[in-house]
């Protein structure tokens, strides 16, 4: 058996079940690699405008 690319979820599955059968190692290996891969969503920049009248923009305590 052939698997291409790997990821850490996929290694640690198949350190964890190296007892296991070659087709039952390759199976949670590939369970694994699939479910250790998600997508996240990057939010988009908001652009906020100071106001010409905003008094915190001229304000320096801290």
């Amino acid at each position: 058996k052939l698997i291409a690319g790997a990821n850490v979820p996929m290694l640690f599955r198949a350190v964890s079940y190296r007892h296991e059968s070659l087709d039952d190692l390759v199976a949670r290996a590939l369970a694994g690699g699939t479910q250790g891969v998600m997508q996240v969503a990057v939010a988009a920049p908001q652009i906020q405008t100071s106001r010409s009248y905003d008094h915190q923009k001229h304000h320096h305590q801290q």
